[in-house]
């Protein structure tokens, strides 16, 4: 038999949809936030500051960067009460043997790191240039035999 299209209406009408009332504005007006707090006349007390308490930190860190290390604003003389607590650097003096010869200062535990460091990367290499010699000679024979 003929088979019966059905062709949807839309747009045409629309079905009652069941949805809950809509709830009532939640800003308040600004008389009743007013009646509420009084106009705000009620002042309170600032928060207590539970941070420590660093001006002396910041003034000793100020009074020691002004004098020793014042690039921005050199100063010739040390602030009232200040008190040196970090050590002059001492200046190294080189002296030149008449020989022609400088001394060396004895080596530190990082030059001896970096040194060792050097060795094995220098035999690293010794190995690999090996390798390299063995795998060129290989390929040689296998060249010559085929």
């Amino acid at each position: 038999g003929p088979s019966k299209v059905v062709v949807p209406r839309v747009g045409l009408t629309k079905k009652q949809q069941d949805l809950p009332p809509r709830l009532p504005p939640t800003r308040k007006s600004q008389a009743v936030i007013l009646a509420e707090t009084d106009n705000y006349l009620v002042r309170l007390d600032a928060p207590e500051n539970r941070g420590r308490d660093r001006s002396a930190e910041t003034r000793r860190v100020q009074e020691r960067r002004a004098h020793s290390f014042g690039s921005a604003l050199p100063t010739t003389t040390a602030p009232p009460g200040f008190v040196e607590t970090e050590p002059v650097p001492v200046r190294r003096r080189v002296c030149f043997a008449e020989s022609g010869k400088v001394p060396t200062p004895p080596p530190t535990e990082s030059d001896k790191l970096a040194g060792d460091i050097v060795a094995s990367i220098q035999e690293k290499q010794k190995n690999l240039d090996s390798i390299d010699k063995a795998l060129a000679d290989y390929t040689r024979r296998a060249e010559s035999v085929g």
